[in-house]
């Protein structure tokens, strides 16, 4: 007959649930134990250089414009590719999915808020290609999907504003 063990007391400690801490320090040391800072977490760790990314990159947005619009407004946003600064740029990036110089709007007009205007638009600027970002799109969607339909978790969230942490001793 198997008997079955905790895995906490098959590894020689004992679970938290079973010492004699008060009832609140056990829920804060469950709470801990569940959560998980490895770098498998999407909250903490998002890889932008990878091939097989699965992120959108908004470039040249406010992010206090972008949450006051999609949050206090209820405003809906579309995504928009990135054009190539020159045709020279464009040929040479034809097949790539990202343009690397893009073109900068002549449009520097301020609203009464001290605002530019093409950061108080619906408009998020990326800079993928109209193919790349179509792609990308897609990819994120059928994935979400997929994973909401099959476990029920929506796996999309937004992130307004990042930190690029490099470990000191690693670095290059």
């Amino acid at each position: 007959m198997l008997e079955e063990t905790n895995t906490a007391e098959a590894i020689g400690a004992p679970s938290v649930f079973q010492s004699s801490l008060p009832l609140e320090a056990k829920l804060e040391r469950a709470r801990e134990e569940l959560l998980d800072l490895s770098a498998r977490n999407r909250l903490l760790n998002m890889p932008r250089s990878a091939r097989t990314v699965r992120t959108i990159e908004v470039i040249d947005e406010k992010s206090t414009e972008v949450f006051r619009l999609l949050v206090r407004e209820n405003r809906v946003f579309t995504f928009v590719a990135g054009r190539a600064a020159s045709s020279a740029a464009a040929d040479k990036e034809e097949d790539s999915e990202e343009v690397q110089e893009l073109v900068q709007p002549e449009d520097e007009s301020v609203d009464d808020r001290g605002v530019l205007t093409r950061h108080a638009d619906t408009k998020l600027q990326t800079r993928l290609t109209s193919a790349g970002l179509q792609k990308r799109l897609l990819d994120l969607y059928t994935d979400a999907r997929t994973l909401e339909e099959e476990q029920g978790v929506n796996i999309l969230f937004l992130t307004l504003g990042s930190l690029k942490w490099i470990d000191p001793p690693s670095a290059v």
